[in-house]
């Protein structure tokens, strides 16, 4: 009778696990990278506001930001771009006041949207993505 153990062992060793971690593509060069990203700016995040009325960390934010400079995308002084917190949803947490260089795309609505694969901001070259960018396309400062 020690058979049945051992089945029921086999079987559940057998069935699938659903992902709890937000697994993202590397990118072997920038160029890579900045030929795969819609929109991509640098500025300040100036606040972040849920979506919706609950504090689930599961749910959307949107984050409003002052952009410094716009390299892709549309060219505005401020910009909204929607995101989850969750970094098993590859979620992120803007800092709010700090300058940090973001990269998103439009989503079907016509929204600004990013998370943690998206925004991801290295690649194996180890070449900094932001000076990059600034060698790649002309300067559109909004301040």
């Amino acid at each position: 009778m020690r058979l049945k153990p051992l089945l029921l062992l086999a079987a559940l060793g057998a069935m699938p696990v659903a992902a709890e971690a937000c697994s993202c593509m590397a990118y072997d060069t920038v160029e890579e990278k900045i030929a795969e990203t819609e929109v991509a700016f640098f500025g300040v995040a100036d606040e972040m506001i849920p979506a919706t009325m609950s504090d689930d960390p599961g749910e959307t934010y949107r984050t409003r930001f002052t952009v410094w400079r716009s390299y892709t995308g549309p060219d505005a002084p401020t910009l909204e771009v929607s995101h989850l917190l969750s970094s098993a949803a590859c979620g992120l947490r803007f800092q709010t006041g700090k300058p940090q260089l973001v990269l998103a795309y439009r989503a079907g609505d016509g929204t600004l949207q990013t998370n943690s694969c998206t925004n991801i901001t290295y690649t194996r070259d180890d070449k900094d993505l932001r000076e990059a960018l600034d060698a790649r396309y002309p300067v559109k400062w909004w301040w």
